[in-house]
């Protein structure tokens, strides 16, 4: 393997990465569901992931056909993805009465804790636009 395929190889595997990152909450709150018997709930919410895994998608082949993809930018559409359909998935759960169930397949915990995700992913995207940091994502080239 040449260096060219090697780089190409890295970065395919680190958007691949970052998109299963990004799907991550809300794959674990459809196994959760699963295991607690909410198989309709668990399929909706699995589709909201699927949503977020197309965008990754999406962004590797806008990648592979030769576009110039700055860090700043795929890390933010992947986030946002991540907030978008997450956010779905919770108004999904939340509509049928099982966020509890999201976080805790025998329901223990307080729905409270499935909101944290998305605030979490905003704090994330609020830290990206950070002087130093935007600078340096800005010139890293995917």
């Amino acid at each position: 393997m040449n260096l060219r395929q090697s780089k190409t190889f890295c970065a395919s595997l680190s958007l691949i990465g970052g998109t299963l990152g990004a799907a991550g909450w809300i794959l674990g709150a459809s196994g959760e569901l699963a295991w607690a018997g909410r198989v309709t709930e668990s399929a909706l919410v699995l589709l909201c992931a699927v949503g977020v895994l197309l965008t990754g998608g999406a962004m590797w082949l806008l990648w592979r056909t030769g576009r110039s993809l700055n860090a700043l930018v795929v890390i933010n559409v992947l986030l946002g993805a991540s907030i978008v359909f997450g956010v779905l998935a919770l108004w999904i759960m939340r509509s049928r009465g099982v966020v509890a169930f999201a976080v805790d397949s025998e329901g223990n915990y307080p729905e409270w804790m499935a909101y944290a995700a998305p605030v979490a992913l905003l704090a994330i995207m609020g830290i990206t636009w950070f002087p130093p940091i935007r600078r340096r994502l800005q010139r890293t080239k995917v």
